[in-house]
């Protein structure tokens, strides 16, 4: 297998990503959804998520193969050190190391963040069938979640009654005072990744006094910049966009999580 490359999430990634979800919405009751998304729904769910916590894909060769991200897991303040996590990797690719790398990278993110505690709400079956099995409990376990509660009977998929459960995992001490949250870094790795900072290096280079006129080939030459505007006093840096947050906790909202 060809090597994985981990990144962030685009919102440009969701077709691509509802291809992997769509078969388990349609074949399995591994997710409770009943109906598969639009891709502009998928759009809104990775842009809501990218405001708060990581959203992390994985490809090989450009074509992703598996995803993973954190979402709320309640809505009061008090449980904003601990996430829901949620991880899908390509029928065809699974059982290859994917979503132990996508885990590792996303547990590495949420650390940076302060986050302490990791849950996964988890379809189960007493009976194994040809919609659910409980790899998914398994797979969890080998990452080092523990069982902490089983829900029965409560999910209602393929005309079949299924069990859920939390499992939960420890990303670090619960001091007093709690450590105070950081906002998630979603930049990716690799600073050609996205969009933006592809077409801010090609202008910067290319419009520069040395290169000015030159682009590679298909590109039209950049246009030359303006005289640089006088210095302006700094101010206190602050996120775009979102307003003061309560000591203590992450700045951005993030909708409830997705229901299963």
């Amino acid at each position: 297998m060809n090597e994985v490359l981990i990144r962030t999430a685009r919102e440009s990634d969701a077709e691509a990503l509802l291809k992997i979800y769509t078969p388990y919405v349609t074949g399995t009751a591994i997710t409770f959804e009943y109906d598969v998304p639009s891709v502009s729904a998928f759009k809104e769910r990775i842009a809501h998520t990218l405001e708060k916590y990581p959203y992390l894909v994985a490809e090989i060769d450009g074509v992703p193969v598996g995803y993973a991200y954190a979402g709320v897991f309640k809505g009061r303040a008090a449980y904003d050190w601990a996430v829901e996590t949620s991880i899908y990797v390509a029928k065809d690719r699974k059982r290859c190391g994917i979503g132990g790398q996508l885990y590792r990278e996303l547990e590495k993110r949420l650390k940076e963040q302060h986050i302490l505690n990791l849950y996964a709400c988890i379809a189960y079956t007493q009976r194994e069938d040809e919609y659910l099995t409980n790899d998914s409990v398994a797979f969890h376990q080998k990452c080092g979640y523990s069982l902490v509660g089983e829900f029965h009977q409560c999910g209602y998929k393929f005309d079949r009654w299924y069990d859920m459960v939390w499992m939960e995992k420890f990303l670090g001490e619960h001091s007093i005072p709690a450590p105070d949250l950081r906002p998630a870094d979603n930049r990716s790795a690799n600073p050609l990744c996205h969009d933006a900072e592809r077409f801010w290096f090609i202008r910067v280079f290319f419009a520069s006094p040395a290169r000015r006129g030159a682009a590679p080939s298909g590109l039209p030459p950049a246009a030359p910049y303006p005289e640089a505007p006088p210095p302006r006093r700094r101010r206190p840096r602050s996120f775009p966009g979102k307003s003061a947050a309560p000591a203590g906790r992450c700045p951005g909202s993030c909708p409830d999580r997705e229901r299963r």
